[in-house]
Formats: structure tokens, sequence, C-alpha cells
């Protein structure tokens, strides 16, 4: 057998070195593993981070559209709330606007109408305005009117109630331009662009058009179902060139049915999103980078929404000042202390159209402290007295640049109280230099009728003592002639007395025709002094009458001024007159003055037989305008005049019908002490 080949033998592979083998192959694939892991993480983390970015820039611009479409809508409401506040204070004055208006009454709603930028007209209720009187009287705001010759307008109508009863319809109506501004003036970037619409979707204003060709215009048909039932709205539709926008909504509270509009491109809004995100897509190894822009971007975001949040509540404010720097008055806050001390937190308003002074004149507290009347309380001694009641109202004068006065209406209102006793206090001054001009003219107007009614019997009343002293003047010259001393000396007598009396005649007509502007100084008065001086004024007209004074053995002493209350019983006792002047003959014509004391106090009473007065008219007795007489005996401002003067007495009249006619009742606040009564 031969012999066996040879075994040639492989060299020997130790079994660690095949474990280590295969465990620097595992490694590696591990490591690629991991690679492609984190290269996938990086990937999806990177995604996330954009979409999560553009999401957030979306949120963002869309937040910023919902916040500007907020302040146009309170802007708009800003603007029309100033409309219906100047037509709330028209309807509610009587003596602006009467029951039934004359044509000085539509003149001078003409003038207000073209101050305020369009046209104020009044006309009869319809079933609408009704309606709104059995519920609380709220403006109500048209769309776009159409008239036939003349350009479209909008419409604020108001119901005007007199007597619990609508009378009239208030209406104001304005061109759309008052409104343009309020869209104009947001400064919109790119192609973005706010309108305001009407209830019936047609185009008030538009920030792309500022001469306003595109006012009436329809909006587009798909608006008016998304808006509809919506108070606020962010939807994505197409625009007027079919391009998706995205529009903020918001309705208005002053005009329900209107619809503000605050719109953006979306394909502007994406466009910026990439551009901010751009560098964050040039590759994946800049996650440090990628990470750092995403916290930039997401920091910027939050800058954005602060500043707008910022910029919101800036405008906020300024809407306020413009509102209020359009009305004569200034509005403060003030945090007040317990003992009176304050600190000023809020001040705004027009203060020289209040004052007449420069703004950087009245600066702190003790400048308009020394401008202020003599009797006028100090601000600390106002806020302490707001502390205790909860509010507080003054008039008081304040000293204008000329040197003159100026009167102001000042109130504060306690807004809660804190632990230490203080609290917030919100305060206003007003000018009222115009209120007072028209009481004042309305106080002239009633002496004038006064003194027109009293002047023939004034000139009798005269001529009765220049008749005597020219008659007992002949005597004592004939007298004189004959040597006559004693009938010369009783002649010269008789003259003294008799113009005495038409000295004191003249003196109470100078008194009662004193200016309007007359203010009361109240002290401690005798009352038969001003009711002998109104009876003396008033004598001509009672030739027919019987006349009963009944003030005790010592007439009571009262707190008045005798000019304010000879004005008030000169107007009773001419009503009274009146009143019993249209009685049959042998009817009885009898007027009483009858004063009666009381806890404090005096009532001093004007009776007459003149049949009394018209329960319809009882109720508005003392409302300006309102009187019984022909057109030729008055205006009816007799009573309201008079019931005002009591007033400024701390005074009140009363009427009330008797069994022969009306009665008058004056309470008067009695003095404590008669030792420096007027006599």
């Amino acid at each position: 057998m031969p012999p066996a080949a040879p075994i040639i033998a492989a060299p020997a592979i130790e079994a660690p070195a095949i474990e280590a083998l295969e465990a620097n192959k595992r490694i590696e694939v591990n490591r690629l593993c991991a690679v492609l892991a984190l290269l996938l993480g990086l990937f999806a983390f990177l995604a996330a981070a954009v979409s999560t970015s553009l999401s957030a820039y979306r949120s963002a611009e869309h937040a910023r559209l919902a916040d500007t479409a907020r302040a146009l809508a309170a802007a708009v409401d800003a603007e029309l709330g100033l409309l219906e506040a100047a037509l709330r204070t028209l309807a509610a004055s009587p003596l602006l606007l009467p029951s039934e208006p004359d044509a000085v009454t539509l003149r001078a709603l003409h003038q207000i109408g073209e101050e305020l930028g369009g046209r104020l007209t009044i006309h009869p209720p319809g079933p609408a305005a009704l309606l709104a009187a059995r519920q609380p009287a709220l403006p109500v705001v048209s769309d776009l009117l159409e008239q036939e010759g003349r350009p479209l307008s909008l419409a604020i109508s108001l119901p005007v109630s007199r007597d619990g009863q609508v009378r009239h319809l208030l209406r104001f109506e304005f061109p759309p331009v008052l409104l343009r501004p309020l869209v104009l003036r947001l400064m919109l970037r790119g192609e973005s662009f706010a309108a305001i619409a009407g209830g019936d979707q047609r185009i008030i204003a538009h920030s792309r058009d500022a001469t306003g060709r595109s006012t009436g215009l329809p909006a587009p048909a798909w608006v008016g179902p998304a808006v509809a039932g919506q108070q606020r709205l962010l939807i994505t539709g197409p625009g007027w060139q079919e391009q998706p926008n995205v529009y903020a909504m918001e309705r208005l509270t002053a005009a329900p049915g209107w619809t503000v509009v605050v719109a953006q491109p979306e394909a502007e809004i994406e466009a910026t999103a990439w551009a901010a995100l751009r560098w964050l897509l040039l590759g994946s190894a800049a996650v440090a980078i990628g990470l750092a822009l995403a916290a930039w971007f997401a920091r910027r975001a939050a800058l954005i929404a602060a500043r707008q949040e910022a910029a919101a509540l800036r405008q906020g404010r300024a809407e306020l000042a413009r509102i209020l720097g359009a009305l004569p008055v200034v509005v403060t806050l003030r945090r007040v202390a317990a003992d009176g001390g304050s600190v000023l937190l809020f001040r705004e308003g027009d203060i020289t159209a209040v004052t007449g002074w420069p703004a950087g004149r009245l600066r702190h507290d003790d400048e308009v402290r020394h401008l202020l009347g003599p009797d006028a309380p100090d601000l600390p001694s106002l806020l302490l007295r707001t502390l205790r009641e909860g509010a507080h109202h003054d008039e008081v004068r304040l000293r204008r640049p000329d040197g003159g006065w100026s009167w102001v209406r000042r109130g504060a209102i306690r807004l809660g109280r804190d632990a230490g006793g203080g609290a917030e206090v919100l305060t206003y001054t007003l000018n009222i230099d115009r209120e007072r001009q028209a009481e004042a003219r309305a106080i002239s107007s009633s002496r004038l009728a006064s003194l027109g009614e009293m002047s023939s019997g004034l000139a009798h009343e005269l001529l009765q003592p220049l008749t005597a002293i020219l008659l007992t003047a002949e005597n004592a010259q004939a007298a004189l002639c004959e040597d006559a001393e004693d009938g010369a000396r009783r002649g010269l007598d008789v003259i003294m007395d008799q113009a005495l009396r038409a000295s004191r005649i003249i003196e109470d007509l100078r008194r009662f025709a004193s200016k309007a502007e007359h203010h009361p100084r109240i002290q401690p008065l005798r009352l038969d002094v001003p009711v002998s001086g109104a009876l003396t004024l008033t004598s001509g007209l009672l030739r027919e009458v019987e006349l009963h004074v009944e003030l005790g053995q010592e007439p009571p002493v009262v707190l008045g001024d005798r000019t304010v209350l000879e004005h008030i019983l000169v107007t009773l006792i001419g009503n009274a007159r009146d009143a019993m002047a249209g009685l049959p003959p042998g009817a009885p014509r009898r007027l009483t003055l009858r004063a009666e004391r009381m806890a404090g106090a005096v009532r001093l009473s004007v009776a007459d037989t003149g049949g009394g007065i018209a329960p319809e008219v009882m109720d508005r007795l003392f409302e300006p305008f309102v009187t019984t007489k022909g057109p030729d005996r008055g205006i009816g401002l007799g009573l309201s005049v008079a019931a005002g003067l009591a007033e400024t007495l701390g005074a009140r009249i009363e009427a009330r019908n008797e069994a022969e006619g009306a009665c008058f009742t004056l309470t008067l606040a009695a003095a404590e002490s008669t030792a420096e009564a007027a006599g």
C-alpha cells in the first residue's frame, strides 16, 4: 500500500483573536447604526422644529391680525360712542330739545350737526322708536343709506322721551369719510389691508382707498355666511383677486351687525415665515445653530406678541386720551391714603379747555389750589370726604389767566377700599361756564318778563308820591308867601316822606333788576324784608286783589338772600295775579302770604283763589318752558328759574291745589341767631 499523501496544515487562529475581530465588527456596525439614528433624529428634530416654528409664526401673525382687528373695532366703537354721547346729551336736555321744537331749536340742531360733521334732524317717532321706549333707549346705527341726489351716508337714531312717552326720533346723518381715518392710520405692511363693513356687507371704509371710491361696494359673497352669528372670527378665504387671505374679523358693540376686517395674504405670511427659517434648512450638521435660531425665532415671536400687546395698550390709552382731549374735562385716578395724602396714577383731558391755563402751568396740585375761590375746599378735603361718603360733587370758581373767574364742576368717586383705609379715587373736573351763562340768561329773561308786567303798576306807584310832592310843594310855597311857617314846615315834611317812598320803590326796582350773575349771599334775614320789597314791586298788579300778609307779630328770621327771595316772591305773586285775572266779575280775588315756623325751618305759603293748577300740568310745573298762559304772556321760565334760585339757598318750592286755588310753599332754613338779621 503506498504511503499516504502528507496533509498541509493552515496557520492556527486563536479563539481570542477571532472574538476580538467579531467584537470590532459589532462596534463598527453599532457606530454606523448610531450615526444613522443620530442623522434620522436630527432630520426629525429639524422637521419638527421647522413645523413648530412655522406654526408659531402663523399663530403670531394670526394673533397680530386679531389684535389689530380688536384695536380697530375699539377705535370705531369709541368714535361712534362720541356721537352717541352727543345725541344722548341733546335727548336728555328739555332745554336744548323741548317737547315741541320750534324754529330756533331746529336751527340750533342744524348748527350742532354741522359742528359734528354731519346733519342733525328730528322726526316723528316710528314703530321701532315706540318699541325701543319700552326698553333702555339705545341709539340705532344704520348701514349705508342711499338717498336720491345725495352721496352715501350713515345715520345714528335715538328715541327722545318726554314724560315717559317717545315724542321724537333724533337722527344724525354723517358721511363715511368720518370713519375713514381710523383704517388709514393703521399703517399696515405689504399687501395687508383693513376695512369696515356695515350689516349689509357693503364697504364703509377701506385702507387701500384714501378717496372713498370703494364705499358702497359689496364684500365677497362668502363673507356674510362666514361671520353670521360670530362676535370675532379668524378665517382663511379668497380675496378680491381670488388669492387666499387670512381674515381677522371683529363685530362692533356700538353698531351691531357692523364688522371690521384686517386681512393679510396667506402667501405673504408663508413667504415671510420661510424667509425667517431659511437658514435652518442649510444643513443638518448645524444643529446648535439651528437650535439657536429656533430659540431666537421663538423669542422673537414672544417679543412680537409682547410688542403687539404693548402697542394695543398704548393705542387704547392714546384713544382714551384722544376722546378725553376732545371734551372740556380732566379725569384723574389717585391712590388716596387714610389721612388724605394721595399719589397721582393717571391724568388725561384738556386742561386748557377746562381752566383756561396752559397744561404746563398746572402740573402740581398746589398750583391749582392757589387758583380756587376762597370758599372752595382744597383737594385733600375733597378726597377725605370722598373716602368717608363714597362720592362727592361740588361747583367752585377758578381764577382765569385774565383775572376773571371760571366755574368748574368737580366730582370724585371711591373705587373700593384697601385694608389700610385708603382707596383709589376717580376724579373729574368739568368746565360749566356755558351752563352758568345759560342759567344767567334764563334768570335775566325771567326778570325782564316780570319787569315788563310790573311796569304800568310801578309807574302808578311812582306817580302817587310825585303828585303829592308837587301839590305839597305848591302849598308850601303859598304858605311861605303868607308867612305861614307852620304850614310850610308841614308841607316840607310831607315832601320828604313822599320822596323817601319814591326812593324806596326805585331802590327795590334797582335791586330786583340787578345782574343775573348775582351770587347769593346767604345770611340771617327777617322774612318781612323780602316780602315787603316784593309787594312794593308788585303793588301795581294787586290793585284789584284783596291782600293778606300773616307773618306774625315778630317776623321769622331765615337764612337767605334778599334779592333772590324777592325774585322768587315776585314770580309767585305775579303767577297768582294772572291766575285770578280770568275770574268772572264779583268772584273773590284774594292773595294770602302766611309764614309758619317749624323745627329748624320756616314755611312761607303764597295762596290764591284762582281755581288751581290743571292736573296734567302739575307734574311738569317746574320744568322750563311749561306754561298755562297764552303765547303773549310768557314762555314758561318763571317757575323753573324760581326753583333753581331756591336750590342755591338750600330751599325748595312745592305746589298743591286747595279748595279755592293754588298754594305754593317755599321752605327755608331758620336762622339759629337773629342778632345780625338784616332788616
